[in-house]
């Protein structure tokens, strides 16, 4: 009984998160149309973090700086987001400032392609950015606690040009 009251919690959670994202993402939307939605609070962040598990594209490409928001919003969240990728079967193209042990890569990120930034691109940033379909998601730090998601066929057309430039000249790490 624990377990499934457990898992009931979990999806009335899940479904509460999606309720609250409808809001942000209009019905009949123009494909021609840019759409910018901002995030100024906790749970709306973690609530466009998760929505990125449910774009079309099975590859979320990732830009990730040493101190980012994952680090200062705790390990839970995390786990629980990497597992439910692994889930889902989503794989990250991911550009790291910094590393993570052979661990925690074998543990969480062994469907992902995994290359460290450049060095001149080193302590330069502090946001992180997620792409996936024609979406383009930055996430401030938590100390300055916001979002933004661009959805936009030619900013992420553009976005994603850059990163494949940058994965192109990054530093490729052993698993």
């Amino acid at each position: 009984m624990e377990l499934v009251n457990k898992n009931i919690r979990k999806q009335t959670e899940l479904l509460e998160k999606a309720k609250r994202l409808k809001d942000f993402y209009p019905k009949n939307k123009s494909s021609n149309k840019v759409l910018v939605s901002y995030f100024d609070n906790l749970e709306a962040i973690k609530s466009a973090i998760f929505y990125s598990l449910y774009g079309k594209a099975k590859t979320i490409r990732t830009i990730v700086p040493a101190n980012n928001f994952f680090h200062d919003i705790g390990k839970d969240f995390v786990e629980e987001y990497v597992k439910e990728k692994m889930k889902r079967k989503i794989s990250t193209k991911a550009l790291w400032e910094d590393i993570p042990n052979k661990k925690t890569i074998k543990d969480f990120y062994l469907n992902s392609q995994i290359k460290q930034l450049p060095v001149d691109m080193h302590n330069s940033f502090e946001t992180t950015v997620f792409m996936y379909d024609d979406k383009t998601l930055y996430i401030a730090p938590k100390k300055e606690s916001h979002a933004v998601l661009i959805q936009s066929k030619e900013h992420a057309k553009m976005m994603t040009s850059i990163f494949e430039n940058v994965w192109n000249n990054s530093i490729e790490i052993e698993k």
